[in-house]
């Protein structure tokens, strides 16, 4: 992503209202949404696999940044193949109370306080107008809903989304060590990114290891 790509500021508060919202509606209506929530992710993804990465720079052109394109691109793709398929079961019923533990660390990077030079911000402005629509504030959120209806995902889709969140959070977090000028403040904003997406991972592979290891072995016999 470009270091100064900076989406449309009107966008941020139609972005965070409306993904506010599907939460709810997920809880309320359940599978029902189901086409229309991977719908909305498969556009949420093609916007930050283009904009963010496509920039006209006066001194060499278009310029494209390919790889970053190309990785947001597979999950972009993923989302719409779920979309066709529907294979994530939304449904916010009947979630065990310890897997919401998730939700603070969402929400500290969906609203991303932070200012124009990575300094804290906690001011309204800020929350709503100021990182808009990103990858790395997104994520965590999406990651996080999608925790809570696991084992009910497309698999698929889940490993891809959270070994790139992965990749991008050990990025961000190790920068103030790379990057001159990468705040500390920033670094620490992107631990929900890496915490999360690592999460995922367990879940995608420990346990679903674990559940697999449950479903083949051999049954007792009655009364052994």
């Amino acid at each position: 992503m470009f270091a100064n790509y900076a989406p449309p500021g009107w966008l941020g508060p139609i972005f965070q209202g409306s993904f506010l919202l599907l939460p709810f509606l997920i809880w309320r209506l359940g599978s029902s949404v189901g086409r229309a929530a991977n719908g909305y992710f498969a556009l949420l993804y093609i916007w930050l696999s283009l904009a963010p990465n496509i920039q006209w720079m006066e001194k060499y052109g278009l310029v494209i940044l390919t790889s970053h394109l190309v990785t947001v691109g597979i999950v972009a793709l993923l989302w719409i193949v779920d979309t066709v398929q529907v294979r994530n079961q939304w449904s916010l019923k009947r979630v065990s109370l310890w897997r919401y533990w998730v939700i603070p660390l969402a929400a500290l990077a969906f609203f991303f306080p932070a200012g124009p030079s990575g300094e804290p911000s906690f001011g309204v402005k800020s929350l709503l107008y100021g990182y808009g629509i990103q990858y790395c504030p997104t994520t965590p959120a999406v990651l996080a809903l999608l925790t809570l209806i696991y084992p009910k995902v497309n698999r698929p889709l889940f490993i891809v989304l959270s070994l790139t969140g992965v990749i991008y959070g050990l990025l961000n977090v190790s920068a103030p060590f790379l990057m001159p000028g990468y705040t500390l403040w920033l670094a620490f904003l992107h631990i929900p990114l890496l915490s999360l997406s690592a999460y995922g991972l367990v879940l995608a592979f420990a346990i679903h290891r674990r559940e697999d290891t449950q479903v083949g072995s051999p049954r007792s016999p009655a009364g052994s």
